[in-house]
C-alpha cells in the first residue's frame, strides 16, 4: 500500500468556531491534511506570497466569502488574475448558500462552492467526502 502524502491547504477563515471545526473534523477522520491558516483576506494574499518565495504554494485553497479586510471573491480574483497562482483549485467553503454567491464563485473561476453544514457530524462527513474527492480523485497541479 502507497503511503499517503500530506495535502498542503491553506484555509482563509475568520471565524475562530468554524476553524476549529475544520481542525476537529481533519483530526477525528485521520485526514493527510496539512493546514495554514489565515485569518482574512490580506493575510492569506500574504501567506500565498510568502509560500511562493520559498517554493512551497499550497495544492489548494479553501476560502471563506465573508472575511474582513479584503472578502472571499476579492481572494478569489487576485489568486485568478496571478499568474503564479491561477492554477491553484480554489474551494469556497463559507456559510452562505445565496444563489449569487454560488454564481459569483464559479464565474470567478472557483473550483468548487460548500456550503458549511451546521451539525457537527454533517461538517465532519462533508470533510470526509472533501478528502475523498481532492486525495484520490482529481489530479492536482
Amino acid at each position: 500500500m502507497v503511503a499517503e502524502l500530506e495535502l498542503e491547504i491553506l484555509l482563509a477563515e475568520d471565524s475562530e468556531d468554524d476553524v476549529y471545526l475544520i481542525k476537529r473534523a481533519i483530526r477525528d477522520e485521520e485526514l493527510p491534511f496539512h493546514l495554514t491558516i489565515a485569518t482574512d483576506g490580506v493575510e492569506a494574499m500574504e501567506m500565498l506570497a510568502e509560500k511562493s518565495s520559498s517554493g512551497n504554494l499550497p495544492k489548494l485553497i479553501l476560502l471563506d466569502v465573508n472575511m474582513p479586510r479584503m472578502n472571499g471573491f476579492e481572494v478569489l480574483d487576485a489568486v485568478k488574475a496571478d499568474p503564479q497562482y491561477r492554477q491553484l483549485p480554489v474551494v469556497m467553503l463559507t456559510s452562505s448558500s445565496r444563489d449569487e454567491d454560488i454564481l459569483q464563485s464559479y464565474a470567478k473561476g472557483a473550483s468548487s462552492y460548500i456550503s458549511k453544514p451546521s451539525r457537527y457530524q454533517e461538517f465532519r462527513d462533508m470533510i470526509a467526502n472533501f478528502s475523498h474527492y481532492w486525495t484520490n480523485i482529481v489530479t492536482l497541479p
